[in-house]
């Protein structure tokens, strides 16, 4: 089994060019070593992997997605559900793509992790259509508070502790 702690190795030995930016992004988050954001990981390597995709350099896509079907396949729970929407949700997020478009990745995906694809398009698909039909409207009604010292994950409450900080 895949530990939360075992994840990034994995996706570095399959796309070592993400070693330099790992490296900073160590630097940038030393202070919350015992317990990383790996969400935000996740996300500046799908930027890694756009840029990749933008400049041509593709050959160790076909590695970068088999770890990736790992990570779904033998990862605990925590890893399996970073993998898709840490991950596979911010590679298919227009605002990182200028020169590419998230299908791209497509034909790289392995079988769990196409059907992650699919469903994510599909969930948002059913968001778009509950916002067209008024569902999702702010104005009816105030927007829900949090407290992030009441959620329940420790990484998520500390990006909310931050997030709330910055506000």
């Amino acid at each position: 089994m895949i530990a939360k702690d075992q994840m990034m190795p994995v996706l570095l030995d399959a796309c070592p060019s993400f070693a330099p930016a790992w490296g900073a992004w160590l630097d940038e988050w030393k202070e919350s070593a015992d317990d990383l954001p790996l969400y935000l990981a996740l996300a500046e390597f799908a930027r890694h992997l756009i840029g990749l995709l933008e400049r041509g350099e593709t050959a160790g896509f076909p590695a970068v997605f088999q770890a990736v079907e790992r990570l779904q396949l033998e990862g605990e729970h925590y890893v399996r559900e970073a993998a898709i929407v840490g991950l596979l949700e911010d590679l298919q997020n227009l605002n990182l793509h200028t020169a590419t478009a998230p299908d791209q990745f497509r034909p790289f995906l392995g079988p769990e992790s196409a059907a992650a694809w699919d469903e994510l398009y599909e969930f948002w698909d059913r968001v778009m259509e509950m916002k067209a039909a008024g569902l999702l409207d702010p104005e009816s009604g105030p927007a829900p508070q949090v407290d992030p010292d009441s959620i329940q994950d420790p990484q998520l409450r500390q990006m909310m502790q931050q997030l709330y900080r910055k506000g």
